[in-house]
């Protein structure tokens, strides 16, 4: 499973749009096999979760409340 994170250096951010990085990890059987940090790409509306299906996530995290 491919689990995307917004994240603002290493902590999980409360902006999932405006957030300046996200954290990607691959998780198989509970474990974190991969992990990588990549540049927000962009916000427009729609946009993140058309590239994040195109990347193969699974999965959102982001704060806020």
């Amino acid at each position: 499973m491919k689990v995307a994170i917004s994240t603002d250096r290493g902590y999980v951010s409360a902006h999932f749009g405006r957030c300046p990085e996200f954290t990607i990890l691959d998780i198989d059987a509970g474990k974190i096999v991969n992990k990588k940090v990549i540049p927000n790409p962009g916000h427009h509306p729609g946009y993140l979760p058309e590239y994040f299906e195109q990347m193969g996530i699974e999965a959102v995290i982001a704060g806020g409340g």
